[in-house]
C-alpha cells in the first residue's frame, strides 16, 4: 500500500473482507485487471458505489494494484468502506492526532485494529482516539495494542460503543492507572497480556 499518495496511507490497510456476495472472485480479479490492460482507451462511466461494489470483492492485495491504475482507482482503493482491518503506527498518529481521530470515524466497518508504537519511546494513545472509536466504530471485534503507553480507563470507551469486542491483545505495553474493567466488555472470551509493566497515577 505504500504505492498511495493520499494521506490515509498513514492507515495501513492489513487484510480485507468486507461482503463475499455472489460473484466469482476470480470473474472479478479478471475484470479488474482488465482495466490495467485497456492501456489509453477510455473506462466504462460507472457511478463510484459500482466500482467500490466491485473492489469489495477482491483481495487487498489486488486493491492494491488497482491504486495503481490511475489517481481515480487510487482515490477508489483509499475509501474507508473497503477496509474492515487496519494497523496504525502510533507515532504516525500523534504527529497527527486530530486527522486520525477524524479519520478513524470513517470506517464504519472496521472489525480488527492494532496499534504498534515504537520500542524504547513512550507512544501514548490518547483519550480522544478511543472516545470516537467507540462512537464510529461499533463492529470493532479485536483490538490489540503493542508497545504504547496506554492509560487503562482508555479503553473501557470500548465497552459501550464496540459491543461486540471479543478479543483484546496488550503486547509490551506501559499500562497507566489501575482503571481498566473487563467485566463491563460483555463479549469479550480473549484477554491476553504479555511482557505488560504497569505505572500508577
Amino acid at each position: 500500500m505504500s504505492d498511495r499518495t493520499s494521506p490515509i496511507h498513514q492507515i495501513d490497510p492489513i487484510d480485507y473482507d468486507m461482503n463475499s456476495g455472489n460473484s466469482s472472485n476470480s470473474d472479478l480479479n479478471e475484470n479488474i485487471r482488465s482495466l490495467e490492460i485497456c492501456g489509453g482507451e477510455k473506462l466504462p462511466s460507472l457511478p463510484c458505489e459500482i466500482w467500490l461494489r466491485i473492489l469489495r470483492q477482491i483481495s487487498s492485495k489486488d486493491i492494491a494494484a488497482v491504486a495503481r491504475v490511475s489517481k481515480f482507482f487510487a482515490d477508489l482503493a483509499n475509501d474507508p468502506r473497503l477496509w474492515k482491518e487496519l494497523k496504525i503506527q502510533v507515532p504516525n498518529l500523534l504527529h497527527n492526532e486530530k486527522y486520525f481521530n477524524e479519520k478513524i470515524c470513517e470506517y464504519k466497518w472496521l472489525e480488527i485494529l492494532e496499534l504498534t508504537g515504537t520500542s524504547g519511546t513512550e507512544a501514548s494513545v490518547p483519550e480522544q482516539f478511543f472516545i470516537n472509536l467507540s462512537l464510529c466504530a461499533s463492529r470493532l471485534k479485536k483490538l490489540k495494542v503493542q508497545e504504547c503507553v496506554i492509560d487503562q480507563s482508555y479503553i473501557n470507551h470500548l465497552a459501550t460503543g464496540c459491543p461486540d469486542l471479543a478479543t483484546l491483545e496488550l503486547m509490551w505495553c506501559d499500562l497507566v492507572g489501575i482503571g481498566l474493567k473487563l467485566f463491563i466488555f460483555k463479549s469479550l472470551k480473549v484477554f491476553n497480556m504479555v511482557d505488560c509493566s504497569f505505572t500508577r497515577q
